[in-house]
């Protein structure tokens, strides 16, 4: 469908298709969003829901860089 000379023209498309997706969330919606969270969870959890979104974002990126503790033995081991 698309013809995409580079990787890079393929990445400059979607990011337009993200804006287009997200272009009508605002400052006001955003806000609304957060009061929802906020209703629903309560501030005493947000910190913890914060917490966990951190450690698992933190993990995703590991894993796709390879940083994981597997790989960090075989590398160990191969060296020996």
């Amino acid at each position: 469908m698309y013809n995409y000379k580079r990787l890079s023209d393929k990445r400059l498309w979607l990011k337009k298709e993200v804006i287009k997706l997200l272009g009508g969330i605002g400052i006001p919606e955003l806000l609304i969003i957060l009061l929802i969270i906020l209703i629903i969870f309560g501030a005493g959890r947000l910190p913890q829901i914060g917490r966990s979104l951190g450690k698992g974002l933190k993990e995703f990126q590991e894993a796709v860089k390879g940083n994981d503790e597997s790989t960090k033995e075989k590398k160990e081991e191969g060296d020996r």
